[in-house]
């Protein structure tokens, strides 16, 4: 009897997507000089010699290597990636004297840590703000994580998922508190003086925009700056008071800093 003949490995196994959403390739590393196949997330070998690709799904299917990959490549592990960093004199001495050592670290090896979800996060925040700088609306981008897929296929994070609903929760939510810290924080190095505007707005709301006027020591300049809209029913010269106050305590700016 003729031997059978075996199956032989085909690279574009590696770009195909498992039953658990995982990309082949991720774990799955071919052995020099053979058909098997090494799982890294399971460290055991897949013998593709009779069944080929069929194989490896069966592998992925298992219980326990879906729960290894979940532990191992899911979006919130960290993971080691290389880099080659600009060396200075100093760190030419440094490794010089490492390598007498026979010692290696991962600052000296220029390897770092990072994690895909954070990839994905970093890529939206970035361009919220290019959006904000730039004045953009944010329907600009609607379809955006599919425009820089096609042109960064190959390190483009697919954890990217910014629309018009994200970019606003990003600009009122998470960016604009921390940038109306910064704003406060200076505040509180100097007096200053407050601006109010009552008007109505498209939708027939009335409206008090409360805004500062101070001396920023940051910017070495006088600057006004939002501070607090109210959404109100009447306006008395009682209840603008009582809001400006309220704007002052939400903020929790110094009182007796206030010039007239």
């Amino acid at each position: 009897m003729s031997e059978s003949k075996k199956c032989s490995i085909n690279k574009l196994w590696f770009e195909k997507i498992d039953s658990g959403g995982f990309k082949i390739g991720e774990w799955a590393r071919l052995c020099e000089k053979t058909t098997n196949i090494l799982c890294i997330v399971c460290a055991c070998t897949i013998n593709c010699d009779n069944k080929g690709f069929q194989s490896l799904t069966q592998h992925a299917s298992t219980k326990k290597h879906k729960s290894q990959c979940i532990d191992k490549l899911g979006i919130k592990q960290l993971h080691l990636c290389g880099s080659v960093a600009k060396q200075t004199n100093t760190d030419a001495i440094e490794n010089s004297v490492t390598e007498k050592n026979t010692k290696t670290s991962l600052h000296t090896l220029g390897i770092k840590m990072y994690c895909k979800n954070e990839q994905a996060i970093k890529a939206e925040i970035i361009w919220t703000i290019k959006s904000v700088i730039c004045n953009m609306s944010a329907t600009s981008c609607d379809g955006l994580s599919e425009i820089f897929k096609s042109m960064f296929p190959d390190s483009f994070p697919d954890q990217f998922s910014l629309g018009r609903s994200k970019m606003s929760y990003l600009i009122s939510d998470s960016l604009g508190p921390y940038f109306k810290s910064i704003v406060i924080d200076d505040i509180h190095n100097s007096y200053y003086t407050m601006l109010y505007d009552e008007t109505t707005n498209a939708e027939g709301k009335k409206e008090l925009q409360v805004a500062i006027r101070y001396w920023s020591k940051n910017k070495n300049e006088i600057i006004v700056v939002h501070l607090e809209t109210f959404f109100i029913t009447s306006v008395t010269a009682e209840k603008i008071i009582k809001y400006l106050m309220i704007a002052l305590d939400n903020a929790d700016l110094p009182k007796e800093k206030l010039s007239s």
